[in-house]
């Protein structure tokens, strides 16, 4: 469930999909399913990013945005992992991926995730930034508070 502001419907928006592969936790078969959900349930000319520094087995069709050695001036070892969700909001690549990238709404997903319908829809309740809300997740064990696994994002945040 996301919280949300209302918003008007932006039917005819452009809305990029992307992901964060890193390190040897997921590997491209995880990138290729989430891929392959997504036109299963969103149409074949669906848009994936997958921000990764090893592309090796994934789909030509999903765009690879390389990631940088580091993401801080001063970064630890140990922040690496999942630091690199937050190079997506850095607006770093925005010349990269585009106008409709820059311009355009994003929908993350996290890599365990499995598709089971479409997505678009998400776009039309958000004005400009949704998470999931915990509330009624098991696995979290804690109400009012928020996940990041699911985010949407957009109206001109290509860079937050």
């Amino acid at each position: 469930m996301f919280r949300v502001k209302p918003t008007k419907a932006i039917r005819g928006t452009v809305v990029t999909y992307c992901c964060v592969k890193y390190g040897k936790k997921y590997g491209a078969n995880y990138v290729n399913n989430l891929f392959n959900g997504l036109r299963r349930y969103n149409g074949a000319d669906v848009r994936l990013v997958c921000f990764t520094e090893d592309r090796e087995g994934v789909d030509e069709d999903v765009e690879i945005v390389e990631l940088p050695e580091k993401i801080f001036k001063r970064q630890r070892r140990d922040m690496c992992g999942w630091w690199y969700k937050a190079y997506i909001f850095s607006g770093a690549h925005n010349e990269e991926l585009g106008e409709s990238w820059r311009d355009g709404w994003k929908i993350y997903i996290d890599l365990d995730s499995v598709i089971l319908g479409g997505l678009r829809e998400m776009v039309e309740g958000v004005d400009r930034l949704g998470v999931l809300d915990t509330g009624g997740m098991v696995n979290e064990d804690r109400k009012g508070g928020f996940n990041s696994s699911v985010g949407v994002w957009g109206g001109g945040m290509g860079g937050i």
